[in-house]
């Protein structure tokens, strides 16, 4: 071979054993990711409490409430009563209004107890009447009472007895509504009416007790009293009260009259 060849391939065979014994090169190490940044994550802020209600104060005389399309119901205070106090509901006759039932003995119908006097459902002239199928009319009372209870429901104590109190044709209202309305009023107060309440349907409507009266001259009188012995005969606890030697009016004692007879509904003897 020749001799400048034999010295290339000399260098090119110490150059491979260099190579093939040399160290695997090291893979090159990624470079280290970037610090992120320390954050705080703040809690939304808790939303406003909500303000408490105003607690009602008890008016210190006669308050009207106009409720849409239903009129205005009077609404008397109160007087020598627990707070809450009880609820007595009266509903007036035909083509009549609240203040005329209502006020002139409302100092005994506020006796220990609320006394809300309603609007008829229907105008008659400047008055009012109840008058249309009974969900019409029970609804005006419904509109009128949950007016009351917004303005004052939390110094009414319902527990303690409400009462209504029906006079001609608000009486046959009151037996309407109680039937329509079970659990609402513990006793019914008819005055001056031929309503023949159903003692079941009384019963079923947790009607306890009720009291029927009339002037002795009032055509309605002899009903009356016979509706007393039907409703004591079929479980019903009930009284009869004359209103006097009148006729088909409101008495000018009416508000004893009244008074007694929520009185006797509410537990009293």
């Amino acid at each position: 071979m020749h001799p400048s060849r034999t010295g290339r391939w000399a260098a090119i065979c110490a150059l491979v054993a260099v190579v093939a014994g040399a160290p695997a090169p090291r893979p090159r190490a990624a470079p280290p990711a970037p610090a992120l940044a320390a954050t705080s994550v703040t809690a939304p802020p808790s939303p406003p409490t909500a303000p408490a209600p105003p607690v009602p104060v008890i008016p210190a005389g006669r308050r009207q409430i106009l409720v849409p399309d239903h009129s205005p119901l009077e609404i008397y205070p109160p007087r020598d009563a627990p707070t809450p106090a009880p609820l007595t509901v009266v509903l007036h006759s035909m083509c009549a209004g609240p203040v005329d039932i209502c006020d002139f003995w409302q100092d005994d119908g506020r006796a220990g107890s609320w006394l809300t006097c309603l609007a008829g459902n229907v105008r008659c002239g400047d008055a009012f009447d109840w008058s249309g199928p009974t969900e019409e009319r029970t609804a005006a009372v419904d509109a009128q009472l949950a007016a009351l209870e917004q303005a004052y429901g939390a110094l009414i104590d319902h527990e303690g007895g409400d009462v209504l109190v029906g006079f001609s044709r608000g009486a046959f209202m009151a037996r309407d509504l109680a039937y329509a309305r079970p659990g609402r009023v513990r006793g019914v107060v008819f005055l001056g009416a031929a309503v023949r309440p159903d003692a079941t349907r009384f019963r079923d409507a947790g009607v306890a007790r009720v009291v029927l009266g009339a002037g002795e001259y009032d055509g309605a009188a002899p009903s009356m009293r016979r509706s007393v012995a039907e409703l004591a005969a079929r479980g019903v606890e009930a009284r009869y009260v004359s209103l006097g030697r009148i006729g088909h009016t409101v008495p000018g004692n009416l508000g004893p009259v009244v008074r007694q007879a929520v009185a006797w509904i509410r537990g009293g003897g």
